[in-house]
Parts: C-alpha cells; structure tokens; sequence
C-alpha cells in the first residue's frame, strides 16, 4: 500500500490547540491563521494531522472540529482519557494503522521500543514515502509522538547518542491489537461490501432467494426464516396455496431456477409475478423427510386456519 505525504510538523499540542479553538465554531483557513500563534505552515500541517485522525473536518467553508477533536481538546489535562481519543485517531487514520501494523508484524515491538529509526524505514518500504531525512524525520518524530498519546508508551528526545524513540507501555501489546483488529474488520467489511457492526458469521446475502434457502437447509442443525407480511386485504385461497407449496418445497429439492423472490418483495409485486406474497418460513432439518411429505397431504393447519378465520372473508361471488 502506497501513500502521498505523512503530516511532518505537526504535533499533538498544536491540534489539541487547534481544536480548543474550534470550541467557538467554525474558522476558515485566514481566519484560523489569525487565531493561532503557529505559522501558516505549521497550521497546515496540523490541519492536515487533524483530518487524519478524525480529530477535524475541512470543507470548502473552511475546518472545524468534530466531537472527537472537541472531547480531546477538553481532555489535554487527563492523559488516559486522551488516549481514548487518539486510539480512535490511529484506528481511522489508515497510514498510521499501517505503519503501527507493520512494526508490530515486523517484531519491532518486542525491542520494548519504537525509535525514530524503525518509523522511517517503514514510511520508505511498506508505505513508499519519499521525501528528504529531514521531510520524514519531522513526520516520524509526530507519529512517535502520537504513539505517546493513545498511551501505547513514553515519548524520549533523543540525547547523548541515542535517537528519539517511544519506549512502550507494559500493555502495548493488548492496546495496539485492539487497534489493529479493528481496523483490519473495517476492512474486511468495506472489501466484502458489508458495512460495519454487521457483520456475522454466514457467508450468505441477506437476500432470502431460493438458492441461499436451499443452501442453508443442506447443513446440518440449521434454520431459517422468510417473513410474511400480510395487509389483510389479500385473498385468503392465494395465501393459503402460498403457505401449502412453501410447506411442499421445504420437503423437496428446491428448484433454484423457478423460485428467485428477495426479502424485500411486497405481497402484490409477487402475486403479480409468481401468485405468492413475500415469505418468511422458519425451518428446522430435525424434521425428517418422512413427517415432512406427510404434512404436504394437508391443505392447511391450525395456524393457517387460525389466519383464514381471523384475517379474512371467504371472497365473495
């Protein structure tokens, strides 16, 4: 994976200042060059920073902070709530996610250290950004600084020989695999088109076609569900020709090639296409094949029944 640019001069005071500007409203760019006491430049970069993280938003009107950006500015004084927030920054901001992924895969971690060192070298190979030592120290250095506030460890300049570095947390480990594992399921959601919090352990389409229904009742143990949604205004004699072939099919190979409805279809779309509302059937495969045949011979049942003498009138001449 490939990137442009990494935020070189920004650093995790100057956004917090940024985004307790924000508190006020929204700025433009001039106005928050005017705000601000940190150069054009450098504001930039932040900005840049910022957006990254998901601590700011830019638009053509000009930036402002979101409800990240504004609990973190709140929170500059309490380090451990801030690195709730900047953990939630290293999970949406995909080239840091990627670099921190890389060192970790990479056994950096188990040095109990990150130095300046070992970022830059990721940023040159696995993330290709190119750029002067000076370009990419700047921006190594704001990433090690970044690691200090999502609480992943402590921030060391560099003295007497020994480069800047971040020396980690006892609990780096159990920290950054939240980190990761969470934005590795974004993924894996986002590749297979599955928006997140979503996401199961079934491999099927939600749609209740008849290909995912016979799919589901060949496994063992399993069950599904097609749901009926009646208005009461239906003919009785149709729903109940519906629910005895359905019954029928549950006891038979279904043919995929005459039945293909979704769950999304209306009773009358698909009584004027195939003579059958939209479905939602509950089955089991603890019936065996012999019980289920001997309940196709009936026309209906009690909760049938129940429906035609409830829900409806017998139609009238």
């Amino acid at each position: 994976m490939r990137f442009d640019s990494a935020p070189g001069d920004a650093s995790v005071e100057n956004l917090l200042e940024l985004c307790e500007v924000f508190r006020e409203g929204d700025l433009s760019r001039k106005e928050l060059y005017e705000a601000v006491d940190q150069g054009e430049t450098l504001v930039r970069d932040n900005i840049r920073y910022g957006v990254g993280l998901g601590f700011l938003e830019e638009s053509e009107e000009g930036v402002s902070a979101t409800s990240r950006g504004i609990e973190a500015s709140y929170n500059k004084d309490d380090p451990e709530e801030l690195a709730e927030q900047f953990q939630a920054g290293f999970r949406d901001y995909r080239l840091y996610n990627v670099v921190l992924e890389d060192l970790v895969d990479d056994g950096v971690a188990q040095k109990g250290e990150i130095t300046k060192s070992d970022v830059l070298q990721v940023f040159r190979t696995s993330v290709g950004l190119e750029g002067s030592e000076n370009t990419l120290g700047s921006a190594a250095t704001t990433f090690i600084n970044t690691l200090e506030a999502a609480g992943l460890g402590n921030y060391i300049v560099g003295r007497g020989g020994k480069e800047t570095r971040v020396e980690l947390d006892e609990e780096f480990e159990v920290l950054v695999e939240q980190v990761i594992e969470d934005d590795q399921a974004e993924e894996e959601a986002n590749r297979q088109g599955v928006p997140e919090g979503d996401q199961g352990g079934v491999d099927y389409s939600d749609q209740a076609t008849a290909e995912n229904i016979k799919r589901q009742a060949s496994e063992p143990d399993s069950s599904f569900q097609i749901r009926l949604e009646l208005s009461g205004e239906e003919d009785p004699t149709k729903v109940e020709k519906l629910i005895v072939g359905i019954r029928r099919g549950l006891a038979q190979e279904i043919d995929v090639s005459d039945v293909n409805p979704t769950s999304e279809n209306s009773v009358g779309e698909i009584e004027d296409s195939q003579d059958g509302p939209e479905r939602e059937i509950k089955s089991s495969k603890d019936q065996d094949q012999g019980e289920a045949e001997e309940e196709d011979d009936e026309s209906s049942d009690s909760s049938l029944d129940t429906f035609m003498n409830s829900k409806s009138e017998p139609p009238k001449e």
